[in-house]
């Protein structure tokens, strides 16, 4: 017996359905293409949603204040050949710290295990923006995050002062103190000490010295 109107395999004659896994269904709602029923559908959620969220983003932005600034980084002059005097950018001028990400917690003391409140990293500039509430705020360094293991920063040459670095560790980076203007200029700059991998000024360099 021949196939009933709503249930024959799709040909490509039926250039008014849509074709399913083998057969077709009528492609119009309501006088409407179903593509266009599901465009209109889809544009009417993201409007719907839009206004929700500008409106939490704009209530959580009231009453923050914006902070910038930047963050810059130098290299020690670690012995060999002197450079030319007539370079007209020395090894160790300053520049651009791009990626270096600073955490925030509340207070202006370090409190092991205390809550960190967000984070912010310099761009490819080395520069920084974004928006706290007014009060008191400490900066800390990747390394004040993890636990204050003092070893674990120690390599062929490279010693650890613990002491140094349990004080170290104990303070914030910097303070932040936060009022009712915006904050701008601010500068975090780290000068590089050499064979050091990382910034704690703790670390020591015991070996041998290029000639």
């Amino acid at each position: 017996m021949a196939n009933s109107d709503s249930q024959r395999p799709v040909t490509e004659s039926c250039k008014d359905d849509v074709k399913t896994t083998g057969w077709r269904t009528n492609r119009r709602i309501a006088g409407e293409p179903l593509a266009r029923v599901i465009l209109l559908i889809a544009l009417g959620c993201a409007l719907a949603g839009a206004a929700p969220r500008a409106a939490r983003k704009a209530r959580a932005q009231a009453g923050t204040i914006v902070i910038s600034g930047t963050v810059t980084q130098s290299d020690a002059f670690c012995g060999g050949t002197a450079p030319p005097v007539s370079m007209s950018t020395p090894p160790d001028a300053s520049r651009p710290f791009p990626n270096k990400t600073f955490h925030l917690v509340e207070g202006a003391t370090r409190t092991p295990g205390g809550p960190v409140l967000g984070r912010f990293t310099s761009d490819a500039a080395g520069r920084f923006s974004f928006r706290l509430a007014p009060g008191t705020y400490s900066i800390l360094v990747d390394e004040q995050i993890s636990p204050p293991e003092a070893k674990r920063y120690e390599a062929r040459f490279v010693r650890m002062d613990e002491a140094c670095f349990k004080d170290w560790w104990a303070k914030p980076y910097s303070i932040l103190e936060v009022r009712a203007s915006d904050i701008s200029g601010l500068r975090f700059h780290f000068n590089h000490r050499c064979f050091i991998q990382y910034d704690i000024p703790c670390l020591q360099y015991v070996g041998p010295r290029p000639p």
